[in-house]
């Protein structure tokens, strides 16, 4: 997300310690995603394909879509916060910045949430043929 703040250099120190530790939320969240496709793509290189643990990390990585997105939101609001908050009352800003792109990850994560409920489906399915001789 860009910012209609100009950074000036007499930012307090301990504001761009504040910022970095906002702005490393989201990251965070990402790299759990990422964690999750990791376990996924495991699952499937092992053979398994209708198994709890496949539907559990498919079902993590939506909501950590969603997540991603709701935390990029709000840190770029803190953001804009912590990079003005040493101005004058005046000259303080509150950015709230969301477009098509936000959307989409949204309805990405929604989207994976409602393939997990589908590979749950399949997966019980595939129990119930299990038991039946």
């Amino acid at each position: 997300h860009r910012l209609p703040v100009t950074i000036d250099p007499d930012i307090p120190q301990y504001s761009l310690v504040l910022c970095f530790l906002v702005s490393m939320i989201p990251a965070g969240l990402i790299m759990y995603a990422l964690y999750q496709l990791i376990k996924l793509f495991g699952c499937y290189s092992q053979g398994t394909f209708f198994a709890r643990e496949n539907v559990m990390a498919i079902r993590s990585l939506g909501k950590a879509i969603i997540a991603w997105e709701i935390a990029s939101f709000v840190s770029s609001i803190v953001l804009s916060i912590l990079l003005t908050q040493h101005r004058e009352a005046s000259q303080r800003l509150l950015a709230v910045d969301i477009d098509y792109a936000d959307i989409y990850a949204l309805l990405s994560g929604f989207s994976v949430l409602t393939v997990a409920w589908v590979m749950e489906e399949a997966r019980k399915i595939a129990e119930e043929q299990k038991l039946i001789v």
